[in-house]
């Protein structure tokens, strides 16, 4: 779904860091392109900022069974190999709410309050 991919402020970055596509390329080769690399980006792409997973797996809910899987996995690790652990396993609770852009939206605020 590309409303799910052009949600995130980060896919634009990623898009000039991987394209392939020259000025002497047909508007097919162009549109086809995006079309792969939005199917990647949202079923393939684990993004850091949702505890990596994929915006398809957010958007669909089943973040939350990959997440439980992960913490799962990371506590048997750490009972068999206790040696390997300085801390805490990572945390892989699940984030209620996203923030696009959360820099942009301090500063909108600061400059309300100032």
């Amino acid at each position: 779904n590309l409303s799910i991919a052009l949600s995130n402020c980060k896919l634009f970055c990623s898009i000039e860091a991987t394209t392939t596509l020259t000025h002497r390329d047909t508007i097919e080769t162009a549109r086809e392109w995006v079309l792969t690399f939005v199917r990647w980006y949202n079923h393939h792409h684990h993004h850091s900022g949702i505890k990596f997973v994929t915006p398809h797996a957010r958007h669909s809910g089943k973040d939350k069974e990959i997440l439980k899987n992960r913490e799962k996995v990371y506590q048997e690790a750490k009972s068999r190999n206790p040696e390997r652990w300085t801390g805490n396993i990572r945390n892989w609770d699940l984030i209620e709410k996203v923030d696009l852009n959360p820099d942009k939206e301090k500063m909108i605020k600061e400059k309300k309050a100032a």
